[in-house]
């Protein structure tokens, strides 16, 4: 296992994914040196309805796993 200080300083930039083009935070500088991914999403955007119409990421709250997908 590495020892921290092999790692970058994070750094967390704005980057749009998928087809959908979500907004997440994202440090590519780890994503490039380690090939994980980490990001961190806000609730704008997403397709559910009801107490989920914001974007709902968790199949596991009652959702319909179709919208959670999408």
């Amino acid at each position: 296992m590495a020892s921290a200080a092999t790692f970058p300083v994070p750094h967390l930039d704005a980057r749009l994914f998928g087809a959908r083009r979500l907004s997440a935070l994202t440090d590519e500088a780890l994503f490039e040196r380690t090939g994980v991914r980490i990001a961190f999403t806000c609730r704008a955007g997403g397709v559910s309805e009801g107490p989920y119409a914001a974007l709902n990421l968790g199949g596991h709250v009652g959702d319909d796993p179709a919208a959670v997908a999408r």
